[in-house]
């Protein structure tokens, strides 16, 4: 096992990530691993923490409007565990490409964390509903979605529903398809229970707000660098989550530097950007590597995905991160794809 020290990633190629087995996740999936894990400075820690405050107080779809679900309602926040998804600058800086609102991945990382060090995260997140919702919440999973999610080796198989929407009580998270009215439509009666966004869920309208993202109607507002050629620079869609909606462009410079896997001409991004329109429009934010490593696999980019606790006392948001996990893949649009391989982060 290596440890590399987030401190280390601006500074160039690291050699980690290397699969060291497959792991079993759910229902007979598997994903690749690795024993080599990240470890968070305290002072990446704090950004990502600081990120997710901020992110969290812009909150609010396109027009400016906060979803009227119970935790927005009643403590301020668009929900108690967000996700934030980042790399590090050459300047040890931490950058969030975004904030993931319903976060995916609790299951797949409690079982990594495991793995790696023998401890998962899921008592961490199960002490923090009770210590502020006094409750685990009933996660309902769209039938609009192809398939389910990993939630339930969190809140246990009794409160997770697949295409179904049994009578419920207590405190909910709906995982729909973000943009898609459609595989909402069914739950907004549950609007006054959600712990999490509901219809706003994958609405990156608070990264707009916070300057991390800017609207763009055609190829004719694309980035440009100050010699007017066209910048390296990533267009999404408002509505969605993973790599949904995600076109990449670069450069001849930062093409050769980390290669074309993945990205498109620059033709092709004008093509996408008129199609994100009907996604709740088009946002662009400049291109930032992912994190460089070098492993017998090829899987040379990777981000962090790591989890965040909010809350809210006397009207002063908080947040904790917890760790996560990092996910590389040749492709420079990084998801948990199946070329994937999966590894720990760690908090100092």
């Amino acid at each position: 096992m290596k440890e590399i020290l987030s401190s280390d990633i601006g500074q160039g190629s690291i050699d980690g990530g290397n699969q060291s087995g497959l792991l079993d996740i759910y229902d007979g999936l598997e994903t690749p691993v690795s024993d080599d894990v990240i470890t968070l400075s305290t002072k990446h820690k704090k950004e990502i923490e600081d990120y997710a405050v901020r992110a969290a107080s812009e909150y609010s779809d396109s027009m400016g409007r906060k979803e009227p679900t119970h935790i927005q309602d009643a403590m301020g926040i668009p929900s108690l565990i967000v996700r934030i998804d980042c790399t590090v600058d050459e300047n040890d800086n931490i950058v969030a490409y975004e904030l993931e609102d319903s976060p995916s991945g609790q299951g797949i990382t409690d079982k990594v964390h495991s793995h790696v060090k023998g401890e998962g995260i899921k008592e961490r997140l199960i002490d923090h509903y009770m210590s502020t919702i006094g409750d685990i919440p009933h996660v309902l999973v769209s039938g609009h979605r192809s398939h389910g999610t990993d939630d339930n080796i969190i809140v246990g198989q009794e409160r997770y529903t697949f295409n179904e929407i049994p009578h419920i009580d207590g405190p909910v998270i709906v995982k729909a398809v973000p943009g898609i009215e459609e595989s909402h439509a069914a739950y907004l009666h549950l609007q006054p229970q959600a712990i999490a966004p509901l219809v706003t869920e994958g609405d990156k309208s608070y990264a707009v707000s916070m300057g991390d993202l800017k609207e763009v109607k055609s190829d004719a507002d694309l980035l440009l660098c100050a010699d007017g050629e066209l910048a390296s620079q990533v267009a999404k869609s408002r509505l969605g989550s993973m790599a949904m909606g995600v076109s990449m462009y670069l450069n001849p410079i930062e093409r050769k530097k980390y290669g074309k896997r993945g990205t498109v001409t620059a033709t092709k991004l004008g093509t996408k950007i008129a199609q994100y329109q009907d996604r709740g429009g088009a946002l662009l934010q400049r291109f930032v590597a992912p994190i460089q490593l070098e492993n017998p696999e090829g899987r040379s980019n990777a981000i962090m995905r790591v989890f965040v606790l909010l809350d809210n006392k006397n009207e002063n948001i908080t947040a904790e991160a917890i760790g996560g996990c990092y996910v590389a893949r040749p492709e420079l649009i990084v998801h948990g794809a199946s070329n994937a391989v999966a590894g720990a982060v760690l908090v100092e």
